[in-house]
Protein backbone atom coordinates (compact mmCIF):
# COMPACT_ATOMS: atom_id res chain seq x y z
CA UNK A 1 0.00 0.00 0.00
CA UNK A 2 2.86 2.07 0.87
CA UNK A 3 4.01 1.58 -2.53
CA UNK A 4 0.45 2.49 -3.99
CA UNK A 5 0.46 6.44 -2.25
CA UNK A 6 3.90 6.93 -2.97
CA UNK A 7 3.58 6.05 -7.04
CA UNK A 8 -0.11 8.23 -6.67
CA UNK A 9 1.56 11.29 -5.26
CA UNK A 10 4.84 11.09 -7.92
CA UNK A 11 1.35 10.43 -10.24
CA UNK A 12 -0.14 13.93 -9.40
CA UNK A 13 3.33 15.71 -8.68
CA UNK A 14 4.39 15.06 -12.54
CA UNK A 15 0.23 15.80 -13.72
CA UNK A 16 0.50 19.17 -11.57
CA UNK A 17 4.14 19.71 -13.06
CA UNK A 18 2.95 19.55 -16.75
CA UNK A 19 0.05 21.98 -16.50
CA UNK A 20 1.82 24.97 -16.36
CA UNK A 21 1.28 26.45 -12.73
CA UNK A 22 -0.28 29.34 -13.35
CA UNK A 23 2.28 31.22 -15.30
CA UNK A 24 1.10 33.02 -18.36
CA UNK A 25 2.02 35.13 -21.07
CA UNK A 26 0.82 38.14 -22.23
CA UNK A 27 2.38 38.01 -26.06
CA UNK A 28 -0.16 37.96 -28.34
CA UNK A 29 -0.14 35.07 -30.73
CA UNK A 30 -1.45 35.49 -34.48
CA UNK A 31 -3.04 33.19 -36.83
CA UNK A 32 -2.28 34.94 -40.20
CA UNK A 33 0.98 34.37 -42.27
CA UNK A 34 1.95 38.15 -42.70
CA UNK A 35 5.64 39.58 -41.66
CA UNK A 36 5.08 41.89 -38.79
CA UNK A 37 4.74 45.19 -39.62
CA UNK A 38 2.85 44.31 -43.63
CA UNK A 39 -0.04 46.74 -44.05
CA UNK A 40 -3.24 44.50 -44.70
CA UNK A 41 -4.02 45.41 -48.27
CA UNK A 42 -6.94 47.39 -48.89
CA UNK A 43 -10.24 46.18 -50.34
CA UNK A 44 -11.44 46.55 -53.35
CA UNK A 45 -13.00 50.22 -54.25
CA UNK A 46 -16.94 49.67 -54.51
CA UNK A 47 -19.50 51.77 -55.83
CA UNK A 48 -21.42 54.31 -53.46
CA UNK A 49 -24.37 56.00 -54.78
CA UNK A 50 -25.32 58.60 -52.64
CA UNK A 51 -28.34 61.69 -53.64
CA UNK A 52 -28.50 65.17 -52.47
CA UNK A 53 -29.65 65.17 -48.59
CA UNK A 54 -29.30 60.89 -47.98
CA UNK A 55 -27.19 59.65 -45.38
CA UNK A 56 -25.01 56.88 -46.38
CA UNK A 57 -23.54 54.51 -43.42
CA UNK A 58 -21.41 51.83 -43.25
CA UNK A 59 -18.56 53.09 -45.77
CA UNK A 60 -16.20 55.32 -45.58
CA UNK A 61 -16.22 58.40 -48.32
CA UNK A 62 -12.61 60.06 -49.05
CA UNK A 63 -12.38 63.13 -51.22
CA UNK A 64 -9.33 64.33 -51.77
CA UNK A 65 -7.90 68.22 -51.86
CA UNK A 66 -7.50 69.58 -54.62
CA UNK A 67 -3.90 69.68 -55.89
CA UNK A 68 -3.58 73.62 -56.44
CA UNK A 69 -4.73 76.60 -55.13
CA UNK A 70 -6.42 78.72 -55.75
CA UNK A 71 -8.53 75.52 -57.04
CA UNK A 72 -9.60 75.29 -60.53
CA UNK A 73 -12.85 76.39 -60.95
CA UNK A 74 -14.56 77.14 -64.83
CA UNK A 75 -17.63 79.82 -64.02
CA UNK A 76 -18.11 81.58 -66.93
CA UNK A 77 -18.30 80.37 -70.78
CA UNK A 78 -18.96 82.78 -73.70
CA UNK A 79 -18.89 81.73 -77.33
CA UNK A 80 -18.13 84.43 -79.71
CA UNK A 81 -15.87 85.57 -82.93
CA UNK A 82 -12.61 86.00 -81.35
CA UNK A 83 -11.60 85.99 -77.72
CA UNK A 84 -10.74 89.61 -77.58
CA UNK A 85 -13.44 91.74 -76.44
CA UNK A 86 -15.71 88.73 -76.01
CA UNK A 87 -18.18 87.62 -73.32
CA UNK A 88 -18.70 85.15 -71.20
CA UNK A 89 -21.75 83.87 -68.51
CA UNK A 90 -22.22 81.66 -66.13
CA UNK A 91 -25.25 80.11 -67.65
CA UNK A 92 -22.91 79.17 -70.59
CA UNK A 93 -23.67 79.99 -74.32
CA UNK A 94 -24.95 78.39 -77.88
CA UNK A 95 -22.92 77.47 -80.88
CA UNK A 96 -24.52 76.31 -84.12
CA UNK A 97 -23.88 73.21 -86.18
CA UNK A 98 -20.82 74.04 -88.83
CA UNK A 99 -19.86 76.85 -86.57
CA UNK A 100 -15.93 77.82 -86.03
CA UNK A 101 -15.78 80.63 -83.34
CA UNK A 102 -13.46 81.11 -80.15
CA UNK A 103 -14.23 80.17 -76.49
CA UNK A 104 -13.69 81.62 -73.59
CA UNK A 105 -13.76 79.85 -70.02
CA UNK A 106 -13.27 82.45 -67.07
CA UNK A 107 -12.96 81.26 -63.05
CA UNK A 108 -10.09 81.05 -60.62
CA UNK A 109 -7.03 79.05 -60.98
CA UNK A 110 -7.38 78.39 -64.80
CA UNK A 111 -3.94 78.69 -66.97
CA UNK A 112 -2.62 77.63 -70.10
CA UNK A 113 -1.89 73.96 -68.22
CA UNK A 114 -5.52 73.24 -68.78
CA UNK A 115 -7.18 70.82 -71.74
CA UNK A 116 -11.00 71.15 -72.30
CA UNK A 117 -13.10 68.80 -74.12
CA UNK A 118 -16.34 68.71 -74.78
CA UNK A 119 -18.42 65.34 -73.19
CA UNK A 120 -20.94 63.76 -75.60
CA UNK A 121 -20.06 62.56 -79.08
CA UNK A 122 -17.08 63.77 -80.66
CA UNK A 123 -18.19 66.00 -83.18
CA UNK A 124 -17.15 69.72 -81.36
CA UNK A 125 -13.19 70.15 -81.58
CA UNK A 126 -11.42 72.62 -78.97
CA UNK A 127 -8.04 73.28 -79.51
CA UNK A 128 -6.28 76.07 -77.19
CA UNK A 129 -4.94 79.42 -78.00
CA UNK A 130 -4.06 81.42 -75.02
CA UNK A 131 -4.36 82.49 -71.87
CA UNK A 132 -6.76 85.25 -70.92
CA UNK A 133 -7.66 87.86 -68.13
CA UNK A 134 -11.26 89.04 -67.92
CA UNK A 135 -11.90 93.21 -67.17
CA UNK A 136 -13.81 92.59 -64.13
CA UNK A 137 -12.22 93.95 -60.79
CA UNK A 138 -10.44 90.77 -60.24
CA UNK A 139 -8.98 90.25 -63.70
CA UNK A 140 -10.00 86.81 -63.21
CA UNK A 141 -8.15 84.36 -65.46
CA UNK A 142 -8.93 82.19 -68.08
CA UNK A 143 -8.31 80.54 -71.66
CA UNK A 144 -9.59 81.58 -74.95
CA UNK A 145 -9.79 78.37 -77.06
CA UNK A 146 -11.19 77.77 -80.77
CA UNK A 147 -14.62 75.54 -81.22
CA UNK A 148 -14.96 73.59 -84.56
CA UNK A 149 -18.77 72.33 -84.67
CA UNK A 150 -19.44 69.34 -87.19
CA UNK A 151 -22.22 70.38 -89.78
CA UNK A 152 -24.49 67.10 -87.89
CA UNK A 153 -23.23 67.59 -84.44
CA UNK A 154 -25.78 66.32 -81.90
CA UNK A 155 -28.16 68.96 -80.80
CA UNK A 156 -28.49 70.00 -76.80
CA UNK A 157 -26.43 70.93 -74.12
CA UNK A 158 -23.60 69.88 -73.34
CA UNK A 159 -20.87 69.66 -70.54
CA UNK A 160 -17.25 71.49 -70.88
CA UNK A 161 -14.68 69.96 -68.83
CA UNK A 162 -11.72 71.37 -68.12
CA UNK A 163 -8.44 69.44 -66.47
CA UNK A 164 -5.24 70.72 -65.00
CA UNK A 165 -2.09 69.03 -65.64
CA UNK A 166 -2.10 68.19 -62.06
CA UNK A 167 -5.14 66.41 -62.43
CA UNK A 168 -7.86 68.70 -61.08
CA UNK A 169 -11.11 68.96 -62.55
CA UNK A 170 -14.03 71.30 -63.55
CA UNK A 171 -16.85 71.22 -65.80
CA UNK A 172 -19.54 73.65 -66.86
CA UNK A 173 -22.50 71.11 -66.57
CA UNK A 174 -25.02 72.15 -70.38
CA UNK A 175 -22.74 75.14 -70.47
CA UNK A 176 -22.70 74.69 -74.26
CA UNK A 177 -25.79 74.40 -76.17
CA UNK A 178 -25.31 73.18 -80.17
CA UNK A 179 -28.55 74.65 -82.01
CA UNK A 180 -29.11 73.95 -85.60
Amino acid sequence: MRIFLAVAALSVAVTLSSCGGGSSSSTPSTSNNQNPGTPTPPQPATAVTVASGQTTSGVDITVSAPAATPQENAQDLGVNDACRGGSAFNVGDVIHRGDSKQMLIFGPGLTSNVAASVLGPSDIQLTFVATVHANDADQTPGVCLDVVVSANAALGARTVMVQASNGDITTLTGGLEVLP
